[in-house]
């Protein structure tokens, strides 16, 4: 595994070079300066990237920002910093960090980051659910039901999407975004300022309705229950190596809403959302997913297009506007 860390002070430089290596065989690239990471990127590829934030030259928003706009396939980036308040969490959210860890840290913290960052790049295989058609509720929903998944690169994905598709009041909208739960909070209140529609953080026993938006939160999945269609956190364990995921959502929604179900699965390493897409296709629904050739990482799409579920297939940018013209015609 190719490794890239960007740090300008030697000693911090050092001892997380040591952390790793004593921990996993790996080849660790060193730089002072994201000026300096972006010549090493130049010369190969780098499956995982931790980046001080102040550095001379480049600072560590701005080499993140350049390789999200730049690099494919796109590394893992943890951004390693003392800066802790709210608001540089969400600027580094929005530039494209998939973790952020504050300073001081343990060894500990940092090996389990890394580790739970690699398991998610790992290939995965995937089982097709077996073919079945799904009982129509008893009255059809008088409304859509929404699936939305993503993974690495999804806040600037949901945040493009959610801020360009129209408010409606004839779907509601479930999102998974692979992350852990500091993430999904700062997300939450992000994503707020993008849409007109309003956001809700998931919780046990929360009511649901058309126009309204819900971010699964960390360490459960979400699901809906079948008569009320309310929230359960069902506290269950991984599944496609992350939690939440969004195999257990699509599934639910495919249960819940039938034929007027929707599963859209955007940027993101594995295949999280393959197998629910696989439920939301038998129960008459339809899948709509981000171009693998246009998405920031493209193994989650790919992986529903590979098994030919997917019935639109279009660039990031073009999916909400497709999505409006779908829920306003049916």
């Amino acid at each position: 595994m190719n490794i890239l860390i960007v740090e300008d002070n030697t000693a911090s430089r050092s001892l997380l070079r040591n952390i790793i290596k004593h921990h996993r065989e790996a080849n660790i690239v060193t730089c002072s300066n994201g000026k300096e990471a972006v010549d090493e990127l130049a010369k190969g590829t780098f499956e995982l990237v931790l980046t001080d934030w102040m550095m001379p030259h480049m600072n560590g928003l701005e080499l993140i920002s350049y390789i999200r706009e730049n690099i494919k396939p796109a590394p893992i980036i943890l951004m390693i910093t003392a800066l802790a308040s709210r608001d540089a969490l969400n600027k580094a959210i929005s530039a494209g960090a998939d973790d952020y860890i504050t300073k001081p840290y343990s060894n500990k913290d940092i090996l389990f980051r890394i580790e739970n960052a690699i398991l998610k790049n790992k290939n995965r295989l995937i089982q097709i659910p077996p073919q079945q058609t799904f009982a129509k509720p008893s009255r059809l929903s008088s409304y859509f039901g929404v699936a939305v998944a993503a993974s690495t690169g999804g806040p600037q994905a949901l945040i493009k999407f959610f801020s360009l598709l129209q408010p409606t009041e004839k779907a509601a909208f479930f999102v998974v975004l692979h992350a852990p739960v500091w993430m999904l909070v700062s997300f939450a209140e992000r994503l707020q300022k993008e849409t007109k529609m309003k956001v809700n953080l998931g919780e046990e026993g929360m009511n649901t309705k058309p126009g309204e938006i819900y971010l699964a939160p960390g360490d459960y999945h979400m699901i809906l229950q079948q008569t009320t269609k309310n929230i359960i956190l069902a506290d269950t364990p991984p599944e496609n190596f992350v939690k939440p995921a969004a195999d257990p959502l699509f599934k639910s929604v495919a249960e819940n809403f039938g034929n007027k179900s929707v599963g859209v699965v955007l940027t993101g390493m594995g295949q999280d959302g393959s197998i629910g897409a696989g439920y939301i296709n038998a129960a008459g629904g339809i899948i709509m997913v981000e171009n693998p050739q246009t998405a920031l990482l493209n193994s989650m799409p790919k992986s529903v297009v590979d098994l030919r579920l997917a019935k639109v297939i279009a660039k990031l940018e073009e999916l909400p506007l497709m999505l409006n013209s779908y829920l306003n015609k049916i």
